[in-house]
């Protein structure tokens, strides 16, 4: 296949695609079996181009133009194309009825009975007759606004001109509406009267609001001085870095909390030690253990003492006279007899 070909195919269904989103867009739908159809107003009261159109409140068409007759400005022409539904009369009635409070139109097909088939049904180009409801016979219906209506003018006319207790019964509301009235009347008066006697007071008001606004005028330069003032205040405050002192407080402040806790540990391990040594010098004050013993047994310390003295005289006399204590003899020598030493320190412990 040519390449103009293809690119003629796709231009082709582009376009159709374009027509027929473009007639979805306006309410028509070109697979759709539907009746082309027309009706006129003389008020469509903004009833426009894809309005719906409606079967006993079901949506089975859509309007497809508005225009004005050239030959006739005052008549409105309305078409609308409504899907193939079987069996709606040629006498059927395109009513012009309110779909909301906020506005909105629609056209709602009404008629009394289907039709047989035999020539009576509507065909594609059909005029329908037309009619308009206002909002109120749109949402209630006319048989029930009739209905009011009548039932009002009857309980009007039996207060006017009806039995006497009808009558009486007039006569009693009139009274009663010109008292309501009345007192309007004087409620009316009241307020006025409290709106003169407060005019004075809203005028001292407004007088008193030009007053202190002429002072702030006429101080407007010391009111500026006095905020100038206050910046440089602010500015010295930051300038004197206040936030890094109170830091370095904090901070020294914790090394003190810190310091502190550690003294009090070291106290108490103090007093620990000290009630130990208390209770040491207690034992020993008693003469409980051997440190105990040797402190309160004074015949055990002499003892001790001696034994001391007389290892220091051994100790000594071994040095001075080791003959006496190691008798070797070298070659079957015989070994000089020891003589005891003249100041023997050991006689002079006897002694003593």
């Amino acid at each position: 296949m040519r390449k103009e070909v293809k690119i003629g195919a796709l231009v082709l269904v582009v376009v159709a695609v374009m027509i027929w989103g473009f007639n979805f867009l306006k309410g028509e739908d070109l697979f759709a079996r539907s009746l082309n159809l027309e009706t006129n107003y003389s008020y469509v009261d903004q009833l426009s181009a894809s309005s719906p159109v409606l079967i006993n409140g079901v949506k089975v068409g859509n309007v497809t133009d508005v225009v004005l007759d050239n030959n006739n400005v005052q008549n409105v022409i309305v078409r609308f194309t409504i899907e193939n539904v079987g069996h709606i009369p040629k006498s059927a009635r395109a009513v012009l009825v309110s779909t909301g409070l906020m506005g909105g139109k629609a056209i709602a097909i009404e008629f009394d009975k289907p039709c047989s088939g035999e020539g009576n049904c509507l065909e594609d180009g059909d005029k329908l007759a037309s009619e308009s409801r206002g909002l109120m016979s749109s949402m209630l219906g006319d048989g029930v606004i009739d209905g009011a209506m009548e039932n009002a003018q009857n309980k009007i006319q039996e207060l006017i001109g009806g039995e006497e207790g009808a009558s009486a019964d007039f006569t009693v509301i009139m009274e009663d509406l010109k008292l309501s009235v009345a007192n309007l009347s004087d409620i009316t008066t009241k307020i006025n009267r409290v709106l003169a006697s407060s005019t004075y007071d809203v005028k001292n008001v407004s007088s008193n609001l030009s007053k202190l606004s002429n002072t702030l005028n006429d101080n407007n330069q010391r009111i500026e001085s006095i905020l100038m003032n206050v910046e440089t205040v602010t500015n010295d405050l930051k300038n004197a870095n206040v936030s890094g002192a109170v830091a370095n407080a904090n901070t020294t402040m914790n090394t003190a909390t810190e310091a502190i806790t550690d003294l009090k540990s070291t106290i108490a391990a103090t007093n620990a030690s000290m009630a130990k040594i208390t209770e040491i010098v207690d034992k020993v004050e008693r003469g409980e253990g051997t440190l105990g013993m040797l402190v309160n047994d004074e015949e055990l310390y002499k003892e001790i003492e001696n034994t001391s003295e007389e290892i220091g005289l051994l100790l000594q006399d071994l040095r001075l006279n080791p003959k006496r204590y190691v008798n070797v003899s070298v070659f079957g020598k015989k070994q000089t007899q020891y003589v005891l030493p003249e100041n023997d320190p050991a006689l002079k412990l006897k002694q003593d």
